[in-house]
């Protein structure tokens, strides 16, 4: 970031993913987002000079959130311009998605869209406390847009979950 700069902080809400654009600013500028508590020790997220699209010089960045991450925004002019800024954020929640287990003969499918953050199918034949969820194997097989997961039926009542891996 440039000596003129302005800074904001946000703390995501929940996984998903944000852009944030500098639409309508007054000036050509520069926008950084970084992770960390100390100016001389951050770490950058995303970083952009006048994007395709953008108006008058506009920047704009879109990055995957970490829910509770605190973000440091920054905004500074080319040449060490400054005037009016205007920031847009735009957020949006990761929606997880729906597994569904499909009877087939003496076996279940398990299957959810590849699409898809991260997510690892997951087991437990208790759901009192304390929870033990194992992962489910096989590995998922790909078809169709679906991750596919086949087991036997089990003997024993199982409850299964898909689990966003960090």
């Amino acid at each position: 970031m440039g000596g003129n700069s302005v800074w904001w902080t946000w703390t995501a809400p929940d996984y998903g993913s944000v852009t944030i654009n500098t639409d309508g600013s007054a000036f050509d500028t520069f926008l950084g987002v970084y992770t960390g508590t100390q100016v001389t020790a951050l770490s950058q997220v995303a970083y952009n000079d006048n994007y395709a699209g953008g108006i008058g010089g506009s920047s704009r960045v879109s990055f995957n959130t970490t829910v509770g991450t605190n973000y440091q925004i920054g905004v500074s002019g080319v040449f060490g311009v400054s005037s009016n800024i205007t920031l847009h954020l735009n957020f949006a929640p990761l929606v997880p998605p729906r597994l569904i287990i499909t009877p087939a003969g003496a076996s279940i499918i398990l299957s959810w869209p590849t699409n898809s953050a991260s997510f690892t199918l997951q087991s437990t034949t208790n759901l009192g406390s304390p929870i033990t969820w194992l992962p489910v194997s096989p590995p998922p097989v790909i078809a169709n847009g679906q991750n596919m997961v086949t087991n036997s039926l089990p003997d024993i009542r199982r409850f299964y979950r898909l689990k966003l891996q960090p």
